[in-house]
């Protein structure tokens, strides 16, 4: 603007003229300029408005972007599913045993964060039985480890009262499992974990969590007991079953946990898609090896 008047004072020499046709040659030249000016104002007010609405999408998009990164680190993804991915392309009988170990104990870890005391208990008691696996601390592998432990209740049948024994799949008979054992530990942390993962699986697919969960507990771990009225597995069931599964019809406690309901559902979505395979499979390798001491089929 100062540039323009500037020009309007020196222009054709009028600088320093009084005569009637030099001041209307400046009227003119002003109404020009100032019209000149008027539209370098009208533009600058829009382009204030233009960069304000953009710093506005830009602060929507940090926002957005801050919230994104709330997800990524909530308990579920950053522990859990970050635990399970170091499994994720290993074939189940070569997974060592330290390292199994380590992923569960995360996993359990997580879901205390996120108010499933009762599941990261349970876990983590069975869990610890692995220790006893051969070469635990060192290259110990699951496969060895369960075909051990399946040689250790071969040879206990030959005893009159065995500490455990192999599934008798002719006789539809289960394994009885010595308690504690490796074996042990494993059939409770699996069932255990994938109770956990196929509720998250199916509360992703639209169920609560107290349906998902009583549909979750009903495949995974009540069939782990005894069909009877009368004994000590249908006890042992109720009180399992109030520990794991009584306190999921307050949902918005556990989504409070973790970040809202959106952002824990996919969560739970990505720990079933990465864990569940991984479950099934060391679950399959404790039946193959003939230790599966489930009662209830």
């Amino acid at each position: 603007l100062s540039n323009s008047v500037n020009s309007f004072l020196n222009v054709d020499g009028l600088l320093g003229k009084s005569c009637g046709t030099c001041w209307l040659a400046m009227d003119r030249k002003a109404t020009a300029i100032m019209a000149g000016s008027s539209r370098l104002f009208v533009f600058a007010v829009l382009a204030t408005i233009a960069l304000a609405k953009r710093a506005s999408e830009h602060a929507g998009d940090e926002k957005h972007n801050a919230r994104a990164l709330q997800v990524s680190i909530g308990p579920i993804a950053s522990e859990m599913t970050a635990a399970f991915r170091r499994l994720e392309h290993v074939i189940a009988d070569q997974i060592k045993v330290r390292e199994l170990h380590e992923v569960v104990w995360a996993t359990a870890e997580a879901l205390e964060k996120t108010g499933f005391d009762a599941a990261a208990k349970e876990i983590k008691k069975n869990v610890d039985m692995l220790s006893t696996c051969p070469d635990f601390q060192g290259e110990g592998i699951v496969g060895a480890c369960l075909a051990a432990e399946e040689g250790k209740c071969i040879k206990e049948a030959k005893n009159w009262r065995p500490a455990c024994a192999i599934q008798d799949k002719s006789k539809h008979k289960p394994a009885v499992l010595a308690d504690p054992s490796p074996s042990m530990g494993i059939f409770w942390f699996t069932r255990t974990l994938w109770f956990m993962a196929e509720m998250f699986e199916k509360v992703s697919s639209g169920q609560t969590m107290a349906v998902a969960g009583t549909s979750a507990y009903e495949n995974r771990i009540q069939v782990a007991f005894g069909k009877c009225t009368m004994c000590t597995d249908y006890v042992t069931n109720k009180l399992v079953k109030s520990s794991l599964a009584g306190g999921l019809a307050d949902e918005d406690k556990y989504y409070a946990m973790l970040g809202g309901k959106d952002e824990a559902v996919n969560d739970m979505k990505a720990f079933a898609t990465v864990a569940l395979p991984v479950i099934r499979s060391i679950f399959d390798l404790l039946v193959e090896h003939n230790l599966d001491g489930s009662n209830g089929y």
